[in-house]
């Protein structure tokens, strides 16, 4: 956890809870600003709550999920500032992973290539190109890039709600809210 990082969430922190409350999106008929508000407020102090223990219970960052991908994403965001036409082919996908990347960079990273074949997709790679283009919006600091991905999965879970709450409504189902 860095004291920096956190004073500069604050702000960040303040322009996420004025959205929460003009965007129509944040908007659930028959629930409250102020619960809206409270709600959000929880999950950021959450966030920081993990962070705190991630950083001071597992503190090893190469095993954490927390803090391995973000590394990366700096490792990534460090990429830009030397070549950045390779950091835009890597957001993009427009590499060969296994050449002259792989060599120059994938290996510096703990997480980009799994130890193990899971015949699945590596969804680390995307969490690391998250974790990259914040950086470039952060400063590299973890606290603002969690802060904005926070706000970005509220407000996915009010857009759940809302689908939920639209859809009991058609089907006649009342779920104690008005819709």
């Amino acid at each position: 956890m860095s004291v920096i990082g956190i004073l500069l969430a604050i702000p960040w922190f303040f322009i996420m809870l004025s959205l929460v409350l003009k965007l129509k999106l944040f908007r659930i008929n028959g629930v409250s600003n102020a619960l809206i508000t409270a709600l959000f407020s929880w999950k950021i102090i959450g966030t920081f709550g993990l962070q705190f223990l991630y950083t001071f219970y597992y503190s090893d960052r190469s095993t954490s999920d927390l803090y391995r991908f973000f590394d990366d994403g700096l490792i990534l965001t460090k990429i830009a500032s030397t070549s950045a036409l390779d950091f835009w082919k890597i957001i993009f996908g427009l590499y060969d992973e296994f050449g002259t990347y792989r060599d120059l960079y994938f290996d510096q990273m703990n997480s980009w290539i799994k130890p193990f074949n899971t015949l699945s997709y590596n969804d680390n790679i995307v969490i690391i190109k998250t974790n990259a283009i914040l950086n470039l919006l952060s400063g590299g600091y973890y606290e603002i890039n969690a802060l904005i991905i926070s706000g970005l999965v509220f407000g996915s879970l009010i857009l759940l709600i809302k689908a939920f709450m639209e859809s009991a409504r058609m089907r006649g189902l009342g779920l104690g809210v008005r819709g």
